[in-house]
């Protein structure tokens, strides 16, 4: 191999050599983005509701929220919350009947990257217990149904009830 082959021969090693770290260190920035995308994916956030009867009002939990993600109620004025050592946000004393939007984002706040929450919070049917309602359990949706999207009146409970005597039982 003369002076000239050798020196080809080198080349085309140092180009080869280039081109594999060049892969190898694309292949370990994917690699560490699929994990982060993995851990702290803003679609693994869960999202629990729980009623206080005494206080009449609704909290919201939501959990898996990591140390780079925060959640921030759109249009209001309010913080962006991170999430505690448990990874939650809790958001407290919310009004039955309400609705709420929220964006959960990265701490960069992307909005490519962002995620909306719409919580519509229902009203508790406190006539659900009521003995007038166990022979309508399974007929009548105001009977059924401890949770209700609109608010009843004692009016309309009366009603319910009368309306389906008068055209269903015979």
């Amino acid at each position: 191999m003369n002076k000239k082959e050798r020196i080809i021969l080198l080349v085309v090693i140092l180009i080869a050599i280039i081109i594999c770290v060049v892969i190898a260190i694309k292949n370990k920035d994917k690699k560490e983005n699929d994990t982060d995308t993995k851990d702290n994916n803003i679609y693994n956030i869960k999202v629990e509701q729980k009623y206080s009867k005494s206080k009449n009002k609704f909290t919201i939990i939501f959990s898996n929220v990591k140390s780079n993600l925060y959640i921030k109620e759109y249009g209001q004025n309010s913080e962006k919350l991170k999430g505690n050592s448990e990874e939650k946000v809790i958001i407290e004393n919310l009004e039955p009947g309400s609705k709420h939007l929220y964006i959960v984002n990265d701490l960069v706040g992307r909005t490519t990257t962002e995620r909306k929450i719409t919580i519509e919070l229902p009203y508790y049917n406190e006539f659900y217990s009521r003995t007038e309602c166990e022979p309508y359990r399974k007929k009548l949706k105001i009977c059924s149904s401890q949770f209700i999207n609109y608010k009843v009146t004692e009016e309309m409970f009366e009603n319910s009830i009368k309306n389906y005597n008068t055209n269903y039982d015979n």
